[in-house]
């Protein structure tokens, strides 16, 4: 009965972690952020389910993406970034000393952000674009990027001390 609701439970999360993309690459002023909400489904599968469960969770709906978006580059941030960081985030947060810790995470983050990047350009030849929008983007990426790690944080904290036991005395998890 157990594994009849934990499978349930992912089902549901992947299709709505699909829906999410979809309907942000829909809109596209919202196709980024539904990717860092799905990574947030991820982040709670993990918690709740553990890491196996979150993995397999994030390969359906990257295989989903790839095969239902008309915009594959928000597939690709899904595929390379913003899924899977939620399923490695447990690792870094390990590393005792905060300075250490956040540069393995932004060197982390960087690698794949600069294999999207180079893979894009070879893919798909873009114009040549200026080295300084590049680096402006990048720049700006990184600080989402943290702001959205310290909110996977605070989120970890609310769901576990407000919302898990609540969940778990209803049944549901």
């Amino acid at each position: 009965m157990k594994n009849t609701k934990r499978i349930a439970v992912s089902g549901i999360l992947a299709a709505m972690s699909v829906a999410v993309i979809y309907i942000g690459t829909v809109s596209e002023l919202f196709s980024y952020s539904g990717c860092l909400l799905s990574s947030f489904i991820i982040l709670f599968l993990k918690i709740e389910y553990g890491t196996a469960t979150a993995a397999s969770v994030y390969g359906v709906v990257s295989v989903l993406l790839w095969l239902l978006l008309p915009d594959k580059s928000v597939a690709a941030i899904y595929t390379l970034i913003a899924g899977l960081y939620p399923l490695f985030k447990s690792f870094f947060d390990r590393i005792g000393k905060a300075p250490l810790r956040w540069l393995c995470k932004l060197a982390a983050y960087n690698a794949a952000v600069v294999l999207l990047y180079f893979a894009a350009r070879a893919l798909f030849a873009p114009e040549a674009e200026s080295p300084l929008l590049t680096a402006a983007v990048i720049l700006l990426a990184n600080i989402v990027f943290v702001f959205a790690d310290i909110l996977a944080d605070r989120l970890t904290l609310l769901y576990s001390v407000k919302y898990r036991p609540k969940l778990r005395r209803r049944g549901i998890l």
